[in-house]
């Protein structure tokens, strides 16, 4: 993440080729690091930009390419490619390109300028429309069906589909890191504050997803993405592609804000498909971010998982990276002492001559299995809660603001004992009250005062809570605070203490899948011990049956023989050792404190 700002346009695929190589893996907690890793890259281009403009724009932001690589990736197919690419229908409702298919069906062909549409025609056509007027009203009037298409079945098609969950919690994070910027841009189109906001969304989505789509439609419509059906569709038909790069130019316009204020017709389609699409994204941002407690949750569940799972990279792509860290180590060092940067020290840079010749010599750009150890609670002593990635690693490696704790303790207010939070305490131990103003809440507290004090025995705290209470009223007054301001807080205050309730419980939900793994944990742990034992007790007994040999390497027929086990077994029969299967049978097992040749002996 802190790479990524300082990326040349020549780097970029080397740093792409990394991120993917280094979080190819599948697993919760690598995929947890990724997502931590994208929102990690959105704060720090959302801070740099001051335009809204310029946010995720693709000439320049490296987190739009990360999250369209993502979204579009092998892991995304079923749920973000085949919702739109499906030859069948999703449910009741037809997918985009069946949509664009019925299109074609209707006679229906789109283009952005009248001369792109020219050139769709036939030469009947054509001859048929060789007056510019009638060309024009032709025109016209396909880009009236070009309108009701994008605001009907297109935005139809698109509004039914539920994005993945991942996809979803980037977003809400982006919406959350964007709240405070102006949105407010001269595109004629009237859409609510609070969907505005969504203007950074609706790039990622449009400019990362349906774009590339869009563009592209042969690479998606392929058997590498199990739709084989969908491209004999395509192949059957090539006006579908035609329709869909109009779409696609209609799209980059709008994102862009270029498009012409003469075509009318288009412009109407735009003020009324935007504000759509906004509120789209708004309502697929609307959910909890639970990021940080599956990537703690996801770190501890690691170590119930005994599987390696390395990360591969060629030879001359670790020289590529390892160059581009080097080069800009001072600003990637977190620390005093900073571990990536001790590491590197013990690197060379590498000359492009030499990063060349081992791209093109034979045998040299090996594949190197990098193994990533995760279960590292079994062997580091230090660990902290790194205060960047927001989980806990070992602490050498760990950024600033690392702490030991991994829960988050409540952020509440700072403001003890001012007016506002004493009068939000006293609320909490009152029924509803009647005042809806200052002077008559003042009087209110009072009447409730003296109604306390005749009691037998009176709560002596509740009165000088309320005694307390009404000269914060007093202080309130005094600073022209209103009623509503006061409201407004406690609000705050409330949603503040329920979602970290939220968060609490589930962290103790997920406290109890933990236990639950680690019960399992221990009885695979068993299972495997036992099937070990069996493999060397039936090793210890059976003959190898070889099948073949290649290389003068034996393969056995023996699905449980150990060969190692075999190899010492031969090696301790031929000097006379004792039978290690006979031994077993009898309880005792063959472990010399010493060992001498015949030789040293004599």
């Amino acid at each position: 993440a802190q790479l990524s700002p300082n990326i040349n346009p020549d780097e970029e695929e080397t740093f792409f080729g990394a991120v993917e190589a280094i979080f190819k893996d599948p697993s919760d907690r690598t995929q947890n690091l990724f997502l931590r890793l994208i929102r990690l890259m959105v704060d720090r281009e959302n801070e740099a930009l001051a335009q809204t403009a310029e946010l995720f724009h693709p000439s320049h932001s490296k987190a739009f390419h990360i999250i369209s690589r993502h979204a579009l990736s092998q892991a995304h197919i079923m749920d973000v490619v085949h919702p739109f690419f499906k030859d069948e229908p999703l449910g009741k409702d037809d997918t985009m390109l069946m949509a664009i298919k019925k299109s074609i069906e209707q006679n229906e062909q789109f283009a952005l300028t009248r001369e792109e549409y020219k050139d769709l025609l036939t030469e009947d056509e054509q001859r048929k429309l060789s007056q510019e007027s009638d060309l024009k009203a032709s025109f016209n009037q396909s880009q009236d069906k070009f309108r009701d298409f994008l605001v009907g079945p297109f935005m139809l098609s698109i509004s039914k589909i539920m994005l993945p969950k991942d996809i979803r919690q980037l977003f809400s994070h982006i919406l959350k890191a964007v709240s405070n910027r102006d949105f407010n841009r001269n595109d004629d189109v009237s859409v609510p504050q609070h969907v505005r906001r969504c203007e950074p969304l609706l790039r990622l989505f449009c400019g990362g997803i349906l774009l590339p789509l869009l563009k592209d439609p042969m690479k998606y419509a392929s058997l590498d993405y199990h739709l084989p059906k969908s491209r004999e569709m395509m192949d059957k038909d090539t006006s579908i592609q035609t329709n869909m790069s109009a779409i696609a130019g209609f799209l980059e316009q709008m994102l862009e804000n270029t498009l012409d204020k003469k075509q009318k017709i288009l412009t109407g389609a735009l003020k009324q498909l935007k504000p759509e699409l906004l509120k789209y994204l708004f309502n697929q941002a609307d959910i909890h971010d639970d990021i940080d407690i599956e990537l703690v949750m996801s770190s501890f569940l690691a170590h119930y998982d005994r599987s390696r799972r390395p990360i591969m990279m060629a030879s001359a792509d670790l020289m590529k990276l390892s160059n581009l860290i080097k080069t800009q180590i001072t600003k990637l060092r977190m620390r005093e002492n900073d571990a990536v940067d001790k590491a590197c020290q013990g690197i060379p840079e590498w000359t492009e001559e030499k990063i060349l010749a081992c791209e093109r010599t034979e045998g040299a750009n090996v594949v190197h299995n990098i193994n990533v150890n995760p279960r590292f609670l079994l062997t580091e002593m230090a660990i902290a809660m790194c205060g960047v990635s927001k989980t806990f690693m070992p602490e050498p490696l760990s950024g600033p603001n690392s702490s030991e704790g991994f829960i988050e303790t409540f952020a509440g207010s700072d403001t003890e004992g001012s007016p506002d939070k004493v009068l939000e305490a006293l609320m909490r131990q009152l029924d509803p009250i009647r005042s809806n103003n200052f002077k008559d809440l003042k009087a209110e507290f009072e009447e409730l005062r003296q109604k306390e004090k005749q009691k037998l025995p009176p709560n002596y705290d509740l009165m000088n809570s309320l005694a307390k209470g009404t000269s914060m009223i007093d202080e309130l007054i005094n600073l022209e605070t209103s009623p509503d301001d006061l409201i407004q807080f406690m609000t705050r205050s409330l949603v503040d203490r329920s979602l970290y309730f939220q968060y609490l419980d589930q962290f103790d939900r997920k406290l109890a899948k933990l236990q639950d793994e680690k019960e399992q944990y221990m009885t695979n742990l068993k299972h495997w011990k036992r099937e070990m034992e069996d493999a060397v007790k039936a090793s210890l007994n059976i003959q190898p049956i070889p099948i073949q040999k290649f290389k003068n390497v034996a393969f056995y027929a023996n699905g449980l023989y150990l060969t190692g086990v075999e190899k010492r077994l031969k090696e301790r029969r031929d000097v006379g050792g004792a039978d290690p299967a006979a031994m077993r049978e009898i309880g005792r097992s063959y472990m010399p404190i010493e060992t001498y040749t015949v030789k040293k002996l004599m």
